[in-house]
């Protein structure tokens, strides 16, 4: 089966100049990820370097972001934090009056300020301490310093006990050169050195990444200067187009998945209403990459039932790939009878249905008809805990874009069968449930979200922004969840 082939495109800069030609985050249209399952199925948690844990969040080794509570509180939470070695936390016995400074200074003062409080020289028994702190209450010493502090103090940080090394700067390579007559850091020698895993940051291009990932690091994380807290494109003018920076790294871990055996599996939506059109963009999903797809049945036109199993049939059979059926008869007006999905159940590549319909006899008739051949989800979050207790698999849930924990928490509950615990957690997720869909979805959720400061407020029309008038009902259901 033919690859899509993507053919970098180089440009005349100046005479003896060419450029690549390469993309930022805000310059392409990301197809979204077409198997949206629930949690409990898809096992949210992550493992790095053989610290497994339940959240795939990491908090930024700024000052501003970790101390050492902040640390122990996401561990707890089932994230992780990282401390930054050489910020105030490692300069200063106390660092919350130095802290308070920092925010209380306008931007004209700030910069004399941070060199003032910078003067202070990086201290080896507050690393120890930091580290030490850490761990005694429970949490994972995730340890972040530039390659000049890991030459210096390499030894201390290993005997600390930290969990985590990370290298930070502008710019990673496996060799760090500095001055003539300095020891200069081999991030291979270090990995084999150190005794703590070493995860590499601020890489940028393949060659980089896969020299990294030969290098043994744990892990590699991609870019400079995307994010609205750095200061390194608007001060030094270094910055890279993002989404070429991920691919690329990404072409770098699927390299070298040859020589680690492990892939990463991408699913892509590529439902329409019309099945020549979804065939083409399964289709193309497929040769750019994709895994798998979710195809939504078709909206507006209203197809019988015989006309629904063509479509998936046709589709399955010409792209050879696992395919989710999606049936949301509110949003589609075209509602896909359990009879049909059972005719579906017996083509192979078909493997799961998010059953959206509001029925939770839907769902047991369902469960029944299809036994080990198809999986289903629910599709509404109201009524996830019973569908997973009467049989369903999990849900691919809009509340989960809020309270990700706690849903994950019941789905695991309900999926083992625990009546109890699951519907009690559901109780204290039932006015999200509800609040989400005040007005259309996904106007209340996206809402909630940037109320999260997880993302920019707004909405693309025709949605609107939320009404005013419906703040107060999201924020208590927030609270009761404990996002808020």
């Amino acid at each position: 089966m033919a690859r899509l082939r993507i053919t970098p495109v180089n440009i005349q800069l100046g005479r003896n100049r060419v450029v690549r030609r390469a993309y930022g985050i805000d310059e392409i249209a990301l197809v979204p990820g077409g198997r949206t399952v629930d949690p409990a199925v898809t096992d949210s948690s992550w493992t790095l370097a053989g610290v497994t844990r339940e959240i795939p969040i990491i908090a930024s080794a700024m000052d501003g972001v970790v101390d050492v509570g902040v640390a122990v509180e996401l561990t707890k939470l089932g994230a992780l934090g990282v401390l930054n070695l050489e910020g105030v936390q490692c300069r200063y016995d106390d660092p919350n009056p130095v802290l308070d400074r920092i925010a209380a200074v306008g931007k004209e003062e700030f910069v004399p300020l941070m060199q003032e409080l910078y003067s202070q020289p990086v201290r080896e028994d507050l690393i120890r301490l930091r580290i030490a702190e850490i761990k005694e209450k429970g949490g994972i010493a995730a340890v972040s310093a530039t390659p000049v502090a890991a030459l210096r103090f390499g030894q201390a940080i290993a005997e600390a006990g930290a969990d985590l090394f990370f290298v930070q700067a502008t710019v990673v390579s496996t060799e760090h050169i500095g001055p003539e007559g300095q020891e200069t850091l081999d991030l291979a020698a270090l990995r084999r050195d150190f005794g703590v895993p070493v995860v590499i940051g601020n890489c940028v291009t393949y060659e980089v990444a896969l020299q990294l990932m030969r290098a043994g690091a744990a892990g590699v994380m991609v870019g400079i200067g995307p994010g609205a807290a750095c200061t390194s494109r608007g001060v030094l003018g270094i910055g890279i187009p993002q989404a070429t920076s991920v691919a690329d790294c990404a072409a770098a871990r699927d390299d070298h998945e040859k020589e680690s055996g492990r892939r990463v599996p991408v699913i892509a939506g590529t439902g329409a209403n019309s099945t020549s059109e979804a065939l083409f963009l399964t289709q193309k999903a497929m040769e750019a990459g994709a895994d798998a797809c979710l195809l939504v049945t078709p909206y507006y036109n209203k197809p019988t039932q015989e006309g629904l199993y063509r479509h998936y049939k046709q589709i399955a059979d010409r792209v050879a790939i696992p395919q989710i059926l999606y049936n949301v008869p509110g949003r589609t007006a075209c509602d896909m009878k359990p009879e049909t999905v059972e005719r579906l159940a017996d083509i192979p590549n078909i493997v799961g249905i998010k059953e959206a319909s509001g029925s939770i006899e839907r769902i047991q008739e369902l469960v029944q008809r299809l036994g080990e051949r198809m999986d289903v989800y629910s599709g509404d979050d109201a009524l996830a805990a019973a569908a997973m207790l009467n049989g369903a698999r999990g849900v691919i849930s809009v509340t989960a874009n809020v309270a990700p924990q706690l849903m994950h928490e019941m789905c695991v509950a309900a999926l083992a069968g625990d009546r109890v615990q699951a519907e009690a957690l559901d109780a204290r997720l039932a006015g999200l449930h509800r609040a989400l869909f005040l007005e259309s979805n996904p106007i209340p959720v996206k809402w909630a979200v940037a109320q999260l400061g997880l993302i920019p407020a707004g909405i693309r029309l025709p949605l609107t922004p939320l009404s005013e008038a419906l703040y107060p009902d999201v924020r208590a259901a927030m609270r009761q969840a404990g996002v808020l």
